[in-house]
């Protein structure tokens, strides 16, 4: 039977947030599933920190503070999925993106500009820039912005 996703990222996105949303998970293991990693608690945990770490500074902080606080736990998080995954993306890169869409978030943006950031994200965590990075990346700024506003 012929998949109905053009790509296998697509595919895997679907079916990862499918998963996330089914069995409840907490927010913050949103990011583990949308990877598809096999130990989603050091993920989990490194995230939860980089969360609890912006509730305590606000996201109105400057943005060196931010960076210098936050980023080495959404960095870890990522270490561990490039390590999980055999992924060789720049896991600084890829942890100053994440912290773009947390706050994009967190301030009121768009739809439309986190959803460009997670292209941007996914594009480089994925080291591809097929058509289905950006059906990938909506999927999961729709879940993760109304999640967000529950």
């Amino acid at each position: 039977m012929a998949s109905i996703f053009s790509c296998s990222i697509c595919e895997f996105c679907f079916f990862s947030a499918a998963v996330f949303a089914e069995d409840g998970a907490d927010f913050e293991a949103e990011i583990a599933y949308f990877f598809g990693v096999g130990n989603t608690i050091s993920v989990i945990e490194s995230y939860t920190n980089a969360l609890k770490t912006l509730e305590e500074l606000g996201a109105d902080s400057s943005a060196e503070l931010l960076e210098r606080e936050i980023v080495p736990y959404l960095e870890e998080a990522y270490r561990s999925i490039a390590q999980q995954r055999g992924w060789g993306f720049d896991m600084h890169l890829a942890a100053q993106m994440e912290l773009q869409i947390i706050l994009g978030n967190a301030n009121g943006s768009s739809f439309e500009v986190v959803k460009n950031l997670m292209v941007q994200l996914y594009a480089l965590v994925f080291e591809s820039d097929l058509p289905c990075i950006q059906k990938a990346a909506m999927l999961r700024t729709f879940l993760y912005q109304y999640k967000a506003d529950l």
